[in-house]
């Protein structure tokens, strides 16, 4: 595995894949996430962005979705980046669920690639 999902952040080589698979459920059980959209972003402090990737929501009834990052997707400059995850849903309205402390910023990093 290339890449690694900490509490407060993802750290990922540079130029490798990372697949973050999503279970979503409350008390009651799974959450029907038909209709649900997934958005990871990346930024600079400035707020450049370096990284947007849409999630896939892989199996609605069970709560399940994914986010893959693909070689292109972490072929970015080395360093650490401001990110987090949103979840659009079908009534408009948007949730950041990563990080879910909501006083802190997630992180993307991206570490050093030897073998290109």
């Amino acid at each position: 595995m290339s890449g690694v999902l900490h509490p407060n952040g993802i750290t990922v080589r540079r130029g490798d894949s990372f697949t973050n698979n999503l279970h979503f459920k409350d008390e009651i059980g799974n959450i029907d996430l038909t209709g649900f959209k997934l958005k990871l972003s990346a930024a600079t402090e400035k707020g450049v962005k370096v990284l947007e990737k849409e999630g896939v929501v892989s199996d609605a009834l069970h709560g399940l979705a994914v986010i893959e990052l693909l070689p292109k997707d972490t072929d970015i400059a080395e360093g650490c980046y401001q990110a987090d995850i949103q979840i659009n849903l079908p009534n408009g309205q948007i949730h950041t669920i990563y990080p879910q402390n909501i006083n802190s910023l997630a992180y993307l990093k991206i570490t050093p690639q030897v073998t290109e």
